[in-house]
């Protein structure tokens, strides 16, 4: 074998190698973006005039870049860029909603995450009793 032949195998060798053997075990990134409302739990309920701090966990292999909430209800809200800055893979927050002027009854409120270049979005839902 010359020596170009010798480079190209040794070079398609470790590529191959490098490829296959990727050990999930030891990988603690997230594959997929994960989004986690952490309270208030589902179907809480509030009284008119209350606000609702609802917590949240955006996780990413790559870049989390907007989180964001929208309800009919309540309307809508997002965590600006700047916050969310440089934080990596992984972002927590809050958002506070307001329920002065809502109509009593179940409601609810989606969530939000993206992550960089909108390669995944994520949205989950959160069921509320105003009373």
């Amino acid at each position: 074998m010359n020596a170009i032949c010798k480079l190209s195998f040794f070079f398609l060798f470790v590529t191959f190698f490098v490829a296959c053997s990727d050990d999930d075990s030891t990988n603690n990134a997230v594959d997929q973006l994960e989004l986690t409302i952490n309270s208030p739990s589902d179907n809480s309920t509030f009284s008119v005039g209350d606000i609702i701090t609802l917590t949240f966990t955006a996780r990413d292999d790559i870049r989390i870049t907007s989180v964001a909430w929208f309800s009919s209800e309540f309307g809508t809200g997002s965590v600006p860029l700047a916050d969310i800055g440089n934080t990596g893979t992984e972002f927590s927050g809050e958002f506070l909603i307001g329920t002065a002027g809502s109509t009593p009854g179940t409601h609810t409120i989606d969530v939000s995450a993206t992550d960089e270049d909108f390669n995944n979005v994520v949205e989950e839902r959160l069921t509320v009793i105003i009373e």
